[in-house]
């Protein structure tokens, strides 16, 4: 995968691989990808998780080297966004869109995890409290 530069996976995704928790399977994702490739570029890797939020680990070469040398472990580097509950779910038909495309938008303009988690968020819950798209912006 040296042309993707961000992946996003769902919850269901990783309990279907038997991953109970978010951090568990981003380790077991970077373990694989880092195995098959030896020059790996910098990767976002992102899971939603449902009502507690997101979850995403930025891994590049320095990173890797520092799990590999067993000064640090992937769980140092992942980070979390809880969930931004709407004071009312209304409709969540389209909430994985609107995650997926706030977390874009914000990794295009900043490239940074954490900012595009939390927009990621914000976006998603912003969409469960109404019906439809509109007024979805900034």
């Amino acid at each position: 995968a040296k042309l993707v530069d961000v992946v996003i996976f769902s919850k269901a995704y990783a309990n279907l691989r038997g991953h109970s928790d978010p951090v568990s399977f981003l380790s077991s994702i970077v373990d694989a990808s880092w195995q098959s490739e030896t020059k790996m570029g910098e990767k976002h890797l992102i899971i939603a998780w449902g009502t507690e939020g997101a979850y995403g680990v930025t891994v590049n070469f320095e990173i890797m080297n520092q799990i590999q040398n067993k000064s640090r472990s992937i769980s140092d580097f992942v980070v979390h966004q809880k969930a931004f509950a709407p004071k009312v779910v209304v409709d969540t038909l389209g909430a994985g869109d609107a995650f997926n495309a706030g977390l874009l938008a914000d990794l295009y303009r900043n490239n940074d995890i954490g900012n595009g988690l939390k927009e990621a968020c914000l976006v998603a819950g912003i969409k469960c409290g109404q019906c439809g798209f509109e007024n979805i912006v900034n």
